[in-house]
């Protein structure tokens, strides 16, 4: 199975999510991104192994007096199936085979590491039914989908005749507030030398305002129902921050200008 890259930075961030509510399985969640990285399909399905071993064990000690069976055994125990639904039980089956071959190298299995992610996703919707039906606590968030990319981010934004009113406005607000600077009681100096250039001015606006688009897409790029009204909110923010951290830079680099 062909997982795009998206895909694979959200695979990573479930990983991430499953480290705040699984403190105690941190150890092998960060070994299993490690493998990843280093492309150890093997090694990382060894870890995932680790942590459901020790999470049925838990079950296991809830339920049973005796010694902890096979992770097959412990899935054939009544009292474990009745904790979940089959859909899960299979699912838990999928990760236990598939971790199977990933511990028998030598049996020469074609192991990839698209097997990981697809083991590493089951695991996430195990874990998250494992802390609902057992341990009777809220689901984990799972409203997260692979973010957009840039260009995908621009075209929905630029279908909103308002979200291009928006930056038209914005544009012109940072146009006029620097070849107008003496309208708005603002030092002259900030502004000189090639801002004296009207075609430099109009440059120098598109650059902020493409800046913005940048940082709010990179921010909150991962909210894909992003309504309009709250994309417009987080670009001005970022708008916010971009014009006035340029200003400042502006002022900061003015009092040094006299030593060149």
């Amino acid at each position: 199975m062909y997982y795009s890259k998206l895909e694979i930075e959200s695979i990573h961030y479930r990983i991430e999510t499953l480290k705040d509510y699984y403190p105690e399985y941190k150890t092998e969640l960060n070994s299993i991104i490690k493998h990843i990285e280093d492309n150890d399909a093997n090694a990382a399905l060894l870890k995932v192994r680790h942590v459901l071993e020790k999470s049925l064990k838990e079950l296991w000690k809830s339920k049973n007096n005796t010694p902890t069976p096979s992770i097959f055994e412990i899935l054939n125990d009544p009292n474990i199936r009745n904790l979940f639904s089959n859909n899960t039980i299979n699912k838990i089956h999928g990760i236990r085979k598939t971790c199977n071959l990933g511990v028998h190298p030598e049996r020469k299995y074609d192991i990839t590491i698209e097997d990981v992610y697809t083991t590493t996703n089951l695991l996430f919707n195990y874990l998250n039914r494992y802390r609902i039906d057992f341990l009777k606590l809220t689901p984990i968030p799972i409203t997260y989908e692979a973010p957009h990319g840039f260009i995908k981010y621009i075209r929905d934004s630029i279908n909103s005749t308002f979200f291009i009113g928006v930056l038209f406005l914005n544009l012109i607000f940072i146009y006029t507030f620097i070849d107008y600077n003496s309208l708005f009681m603002v030092d002259h100096h900030v502004y000189e030398g090639a801002f004296n250039n009207k075609l430099f001015v109009a440059m120098y606006s598109v650059l902020l305002i493409i800046l913005s688009c940048v940082f709010s897409w990179s921010i909150f790029r991962r909210f894909r129902q992003q309504s309009f009204s709250s994309r417009v909110i987080s670009f001005e923010l970022m708008f916010f921050f971009v014009f006035s951290f340029q200003y400042l830079f502006l002022s900061i680099l003015d009092k040094y200008t006299r030593w060149f």
